[in-house]
């Protein structure tokens, strides 16, 4: 009996030993920390309200039902958490709203609202207000009685001014004010040492306010579109800025020591009019996209290559001539434009880039290009319109993922026979229009998956049909505005699906027309053959084509009367065009659905 009543008596001491120890423990973290009180609601003043806050939070978030009619959710209106009124054409807002005192998210957006009640201010556990698309002109200075909020919405509206008292809500961390009529923000908000997103895009914004350096937290500020002439000095205290969006604005500089803004993973500050970048954006060692694109720069700074993290580059419609020599050391660099600059060279590190996959250098002054692209093996597309380059080099047959090229709009009258296109093994297209070509390119015949090839504008005089016969994959061949005046003679044999053939000098197409297994569209606008020979070819096409797939001569139809089942395979031919057309434009919007979601969480906004 004794041992039992000992053994007992031991664990009771265990056990308020043990709850000793775990309040010891709680006592220290909560000093650690600060005050356990200071992280509750101000408006708690007992153990039961803090109870209650805390479950109330956790079932708005985890389990609680939204509901869409105020009437709905006035029968219940003590258990209502989440309430969406969005789209309701709502012309005003009743003070009942006050009654929903557990509402922790409230969605107005999409209205008509011109004022907010005062009752809207008496929530005291709502953490997430949208306002967004109504027709507010101002923000009552009460809204600082939402002293949980912590997202707020208020962009597509007609506000000119935030209050001044907005950052007395302390926990605040998201504000979204874009699209409105904001000259000027409150110096204030730099007091809001939990603000991680301020979006401020689509105003009237001529400065920001130097204290805005005080929200240390600041992760993402989007203040694009606005009249902005320069950035506050300030902002490289914002040591947690990750993304910065200031386009379209009027900069003319960027802060000089921006380098310091070492956690910035996106700049973006194309339109603007800056003409030279601050030596220390090389420091930016967590730079991932920078977008320069349509400014003025005439040079790069000479640490440039020091952006180790850099995968994508704009710098398209600005005044460069040449490039830094340690460019080849961004070696993370993915997509590169360059286009509507004044290079005339690129330089030989180039080949470093090992991750390149687009590389943009339309419309510059190149003459050559450097032997070490060939060793770009990762590269898919590459843009060289509108340049003066006269020849490839041979390595180029190395770059054996490209799957675009396109060259048109310059000076090359052949590709070397050096050139290897075998190894070219996913190139699907290639564009080389006016250009000096007099003949096709040999080396072409052995790309094995080339589908589309363009040569229009050229100087081509005759078809070597050996070459068209080796390419297993071709199915498209445009040769409009050249030389030719005849077509060979088993050009039936080809297995092109479309073949372009306009403003030429053909007077005749040989026989063998008749045999094109895969032919759905001929294009012979503006040559020379005769109305008896259109007509005899048109009869040879119709005798030998299952009339689903014969083929449309255009430039012909204009001269001969279509037969009745011609133009009922034409009709079905239109109608699954624009069958397609329609899947296209499904498939479009989806994108450009998904690319805006991708935009908003890039921006923190969901």
């Amino acid at each position: 009996m004794n041992t039992q009543f000992y053994m007992m008596l031991m664990k009771s001491f265990y056990r308020l030993l043990l709850l000793f120890a775990f309040s010891s423990m709680a006592l220290q973290m909560a000093q650690a920390q600060g005050s356990l009180i200071r992280k509750l609601p101000m408006y708690l003043n007992t153990a039961a309200d803090t109870m209650a806050f805390w479950e109330h939070r956790n079932y708005a978030y985890q389990d609680a039902i939204t509901y869409y009619s105020i009437e709905t959710a006035m029968e219940v209106k003590d258990r209502v958490h989440r309430l969406d009124l969005s789209n309701d054409s709502l012309v005003s807002l009743g003070d009942s709203i006050r009654e929903f005192r557990h509402l922790f998210f409230l969605n107005l957006e999409n209205n008509y609202l011109k004022e907010l009640p005062d009752g809207l201010f008496d929530l005291p556990y709502l953490e997430e207000l949208r306002l967004s698309n109504n027709q507010l002109q101002y923000l009552p200075e009460k809204i600082k009685g939402l002293r949980n909020l912590r997202r707020l919405y208020i962009d597509g509206n007609e506000l000119r001014m935030l209050p001044n008292n907005l950052a007395e809500i302390r926990k605040l961390a998201f504000i979204a004010a874009e699209n409105n009529q904001l000259q000027s923000i409150p110096e204030t908000l730099g007091k809001l040492k939990r603000l991680r997103s301020l979006l401020l895009d689509k105003n009237q914004l001529q400065y920001l306010p130097e204290t805005l350096s005080g929200a240390s937290a600041l992760e993402v500020l989007a203040i694009d579109d606005n009249r902005l002439k320069k950035l506050p000095e300030a902002l490289i205290y914002l040591k947690k800025l990750t993304f910065l969006f200031a386009a379209h604005n009027e900069l003319q500089e960027l802060p000089p020591q921006i380098g310091s803004s070492r956690n910035l993973v996106k700049l973006c500050v194309e339109h603007n009019q800056l003409q030279r970048l601050p030596e220390s954006i090389g420091q930016l060692q967590k730079l991932e996209l920078l977008r320069l694109e349509h400014n003025q720069l005439k040079q790069l700074p000479k640490n440039f290559g020091q952006l180790k993290a850099l995968r994508k580059l704009y710098l398209d419609s600005n005044q460069l001539t040449v490039l830094p020599i340690n460019f080849g050391e961004l070696r993370a660099l993915e997509n590169l434009y360059l286009s509507d600059n004044q290079l005339t060279s690129l330089p030989s590190g180039i080949g470093n880039c090992k991750e390149l996959r687009e590389l943009f250098l339309n419309n510059n002054a190149m003459t050559s290009l450097p032997d070490s692209m060939g060793t770009l093996y990762q590269l898919e597309e590459l843009y060289m319109n509108d340049n003066q380059i006269a020849n490839l080099p041979s390595s180029f047959g190395g770059l054996k993922n490209l799957k675009l090229l396109f060259l048109t709009n310059n000076k090359i009258n052949r590709l070397s026979e050096d050139l290897d296109c075998s190894g070219w093994k996913r190139l699907s297209a290639i564009y080389l229009e006016n250009n000096a070509f007099q003949k096709l390119p040999k080396a072409l015949e052995t790309a094995p998956q080339l589908q589309t090839l363009y040569l229009d504008g050229n100087l081509i005089s005759e078809v070597n049909d050996s070459i068209i016969i080796k390419m297993p994959k071709i199915e498209h061949i445009s040769l409009n505005d050249n030389q030719l005046s005849e077509l060979p003679d088993n050009m039936g044999s080809w297995p092109i699906r479309h073949l372009a053939l306009e403003r030429n000098g053909i007077m005749d197409l040989p026989e063998s027309i008749r045999y094109f297994k895969n032919l759905e569209l001929l294009d012979l606008a503006g040559n020379k053959i005769t109305q008896k020979r259109l007509k005899k070819i048109q009869e040879n096409i119709a005798s030998e084509f299952v009339m689903a797939k014969q083929p449309i001569l255009t430039g012909l139809r204009e001269q001969i009367k279509p037969t009745k089942e011609e133009e009922k395979a034409l009709r079905l031919r239109k109608k699954e065009k624009r069958l397609e057309a329609k899947r296209k434009a499904k498939e479009e919007e989806r994108k450009r659905k998904e690319a805006q979601r991708e935009w908003e969480r890039n921006r923190g906004r969901r």
